[in-house]
């Protein structure tokens, strides 16, 4: 009996294992039948390499995994997945397993098709910052560019060569181009990521970006870039490098993904997506799950440009627009107003999206709005920085965008003249005016004079001196005499020049009390003698005799508290001795 009890229980056992260790795709009563799903993986460096964990700011969205570092950490990941201990195994109800579709090169990312289990995993790897199902975004639907003076910038040359966005390569992630088209003439690279099969021939990855969107999308957004034919866009010397990740349903996140890698790996300047989740978010609930891919892209020194959102919600963004290191491009109108239909909040550079004309698709022109076409414009605008000044960052860029733009109901609408001349381009261009504030004249605890000197390189003032405290405008022209009490005190002074260009300063100062000693003779007496002493002072115009009084009689200069150091104070201080109220009149005993 004993012996038949070992046969049954070692064949239960060899049933069990044969199992947990070689999983059959039919896995009866231990594995659930299931179908794998695509997720986009995002990579991070290990704790001990980087303390900056959990809720990601701008700050920690620069420390990213670094490229060098990536392939290691894919096939880790990979390793650790496909190739779990034998106890993992054995107690695992759950297949865990992960097949490859894309490994980005210069990306901290991983496209796959994973089990259940496999993502379970995956979430709780060390080396995984997030996991996110392949979903889709969604596209973000002549005289854009004279409005924002890119014409004025065509026609200025540098080296020889007109600015016009020379040399510089544009990645315009969207439905692809028609690259045939006469505005383009031969500055068209093209690739194609675009899954399930919407590539040429049915395949998901290709070399030619044919645009097969029945708008065509991304042909338009790539004229309002570059097109140089009977419609002139912002950077019309540019390089396109038009990457389809998007078909007629919108666009994969895995094609996102390898898009970005494409502009990395092709050395592109400038990347411009018009899409975006058509969710309004918050700028501090934004979603990160492709922030390491983004980060990735900035770090290699590529700014990024996302539309803004076609939803019409103040204080909202679509994402990825709202990602900390992204540029989100609203929408504006010709009239300088904000586009109705367009989304924005802090720090959203605005650019024409309204009614724009463009490039269309199996040739001619044809007009489109949304902040689709106000991406481009910003990306356009970049090109033509970057040619003059190859060296700005991203961060500068940006910057430079959100200083230089033209007010549009407190949002900054690019402006190319301006910006050229805030990146301190040497072109010849008109600069800002540089004004300066002397040392304040101070008459006591409530007059305090400033006289400003304005210097400008091209000699073109006008009159336009503001002086401002705390935002508010306390005041106009070269001089500003206000009365203060005592404090600290920062002032603004803007000038601005007869073309519009604003320059500013900032001046500290502070005001002390102004305090009179009374006792002039030192006898330790308050007497008639002391008065006239006081009263021969105020004449001559010494209104602070002793700002640091040490000795015991002592009074503040405007004792009647009108504003006005006069001869009413001197009065009123006579009286005060002669009817011998010496406490009405200072702080300790005389």
């Amino acid at each position: 009996m004993e012996g038949r009890f070992r046969i049954l229980l070692a064949t239960i056992m060899l049933a069990f294992l044969s199992i947990v260790v070689f999983k059959p795709s039919i896995t009866g009563q231990f594995f659930a039948e299931e179908t794998p799903e695509q997720v986009v993986v995002m990579l991070k460096a290990k704790a001990a390499d980087n303390a900056i964990t959990g809720a990601i700011t701008a700050e920690s969205q620069v420390e990213s995994l670094p490229v060098e570092d990536i392939k290691q950490a894919q096939q880790e990941v990979l390793n650790d997945i496909n190739n779990p201990t034998f106890f993992e195994r054995l107690f695992s109800l759950e297949s865990v397993d992960a097949e490859v579709i894309f490994l980005p090169d210069h990306l901290p990312a991983m496209v796959l098709t994973a089990s259940s289990g496999g993502i379970k995993e995956l979430q709780k790897h060390e080396l995984v910052a997030n996991v996110q199902e392949n979903i889709e975004l969604n596209l973000t639907l002549s005289e854009s560019v004279p409005l924002i003076n890119a014409a004025y910038a065509h026609a200025l040359e540098m080296n020889g060569t007109n600015i016009t966005g020379d040399n510089i390569k544009v990645c315009v992630l969207d439905t692809g181009i028609d690259a045939a088209h006469e505005a383009f003439g031969d500055r068209v690279e093209q690739k194609c990521f675009c899954s399930p099969n919407c590539c040429s021939n049915g395949q998901s990855i290709g070399d030619f970006a044919v645009d097969d969107n029945s708008v065509g999308h991304g042909t338009h957004v790539a004229g309002v870039v570059g097109a140089n034919g009977a419609v002139v866009g912002v950077a019309p010397g540019a390089t396109i490098r038009a990457i389809k990740i998007c078909n007629a349903n919108g666009c994969k996140l895995s094609d996102v993904v390898a898009g970005m890698n494409d502009c990395i790996e092709n050395e592109g300047d400038v990347l411009s997506g018009s899409f975006g989740d058509s969710a309004n978010h918050a700028l501090n609930s934004c979603p990160t799950y492709l922030d390491s891919a983004i980060n990735a892209v900035v770090n290699a020194g590529i700014p990024v440009v996302f539309a803004a959102g076609n939803n019409g919600v103040p204080n909202t963004l679509n994402y990825p627009a709202c990602s900390p290191l992204a540029i989100a491009a609203g929408a504006s109108t010709k009239d300088d107003q904000i586009a109705s239909f367009s989304n924005r909040a802090s720090g959203t550079v605005l650019a024409p999206g309204y009614t724009i004309t463009s490039v269309q698709k199996g040739g001619g022109y044809r007009q489109l709005s949304g902040t689709s076409q106000a991406a481009p414009h910003v990306s356009g605008v970049i090109a033509l920085l970057l040619q003059v000044a190859p060296n700005l960052k991203p961060a500068e860029l940006k910057s430079i965008l959100q200083m230089s733009g033209t007010d549009v109901e407190g949002f900054p609408r690019v402006d190319v003249k301006n910006a050229l001349s805030r990146a301190s381009v040497d072109l010849g261009l008109n600069k800002p005016p540089v004004p300066e504030i002397s040392t304040p004249t101070i008459m006591g605890s409530f007059r305090v004079t400033l006289t400003s000197s304005v210097s400008d390189e091209e000699n073109i003032l006008d009159k336009n001196l503001k002086w401002f405290y705390n935002s508010d405008l306390i005041g106009t022209g070269p001089t500003l005499t206000r009365l203060f009490d005592a404090g600290n005190y920062t002032i603004i002074l803007q000038a601005t020049d007869s073309e519009g260009l604003v320059g500013e300063t900032t001046f500290a100062f502070s005001v002390q009390p102004c305090i009179v000693d009374l006792d002039f003779d030192e006898d330790n007496k308050l007497t008639r003698a002391d008065v006239i002493a006081y009263l021969r002072s105020m004449l001559i115009g010494h209104s602070c005799l002793s700002p640091d009084v040490e000795r015991m009689c002592k009074i503040y200069a405007d004792h009647n508290k009108d504003g006005v150091y006069s001869g009413a104070d001197i009065i009123d201080v006579f009286n005060s001795i002669t009817e011998g109220n010496l406490l009405s009149i200072s702080g300790e005993k005389c």
